[in-house]
């Protein structure tokens, strides 16, 4: 049988010479017997890596939640597949406070999440319902926001959850100011948090990049905001602070045609954080 080979690159950019090819420090290769994808990436502590996917018997058919450890050199230092009896993908994770790892995706259709120790053991693991969750961050009081969205059927609308350390909910809220929607990407800011995604209005075929700045005790919307230019289709995957106290999102923006063979065009913006 052919396995899928997950691979990890890490380049280093030297500032000698701007027109410089980047240098490629390592390629590694993992075989880890069945099939598998990476989805995210987290630089821990001590210097090495942890990601984050999907594994499944069958190509392209994900069945459970794939996390790898590997040393600052790329090398591996153990794998572990979490069987949740369903079809398992994971989008996100980050290393806490303490050494574990917390995790953010889905099962079937039911937004999931888990943390797991250094050595890879399972801590706990727990479904919040339907939907996905594409983006996870620790707080600077300990406890950890889940953004994504609520379902994979329209009327699909964009979710955070609060929870503790032990994954219990604290809070959890749904943004419905635009339909069809999902967040992306999630940042903490004085207490609130600003979360950014991708959003289609009810009877507009043209997507939306869009901001909510939530208060951190609740969730409850303090704003929302949504960024549009013409008739061009805007889809965000990430966000970065920056030095002005706003975001940087990433993403893409094609017409809003939306014929076959159209090619996404890269797209980065600022937000500004008002209200």
């Amino acid at each position: 049988m052919k396995h899928a080979l997950l691979f990890l690159s890490v380049i280093l950019l030297f500032a000698k010479n701007t027109l410089a090819q980047p240098a490629v420090e390592f390629i590694r290769n993992y075989d880890i017997g069945r099939h598998e994808r990476f989805f995210d990436i987290y630089a821990v502590e001590d210097g090495g890596y942890v990601m984050c996917g999907a594994s499944s018997a069958v190509p392209l058919h994900w069945g459970s939640i794939l996390v790898t450890r590997v040393d600052a050199a790329g090398r591996e230092i153990w794998s572990q597949i979490f069987d949740a009896g369903g079809k398992s993908d994971a989008y996100s994770i980050i290393e806490a406070d303490g050494g574990d790892y917390v995790i953010g995706g889905r099962v079937d259709n039911r937004f999931h999440a888990l943390r797991v120790t250094s050595e890879g053991n399972l801590v706990w693991r727990s479904d919040y319902n339907d939907g996905v969750c594409n983006a996870v961050i620790e707080l600077k009081d300990g406890r950890f926001l889940l953004a994504g969205n609520n379902s994979f059927r329209s009327p699909r609308y964009s979710r955070i959850i609060c929870i503790d350390g032990e994954g219990n909910v604290e809070w959890d809220r749904v943004y419905d100011q635009i339909e069809y929607s999902t967040f992306s990407g999630i940042k903490e800011t004085e207490n609130a948090v600003v979360a950014t995604g991708s959003g289609r209005p009810a009877g507009i075929n043209r997507g939306y990049a869009w901001a909510v700045k939530a208060a951190l005790n609740d969730g409850d919307a303090l704003w929302t905001h949504h960024y549009t230019e013409g008739d061009r289709q805007f889809s965000t995957s990430g966000m970065a602070s920056a030095g002005d106290g706003g975001f940087v999102l990433c993403g893409g923006w094609n017409s809003d045609n939306m014929l076959p063979g159209i090619t996404t065009v890269p797209l980065i913006t600022t937000v500004m954080t008002i209200g």
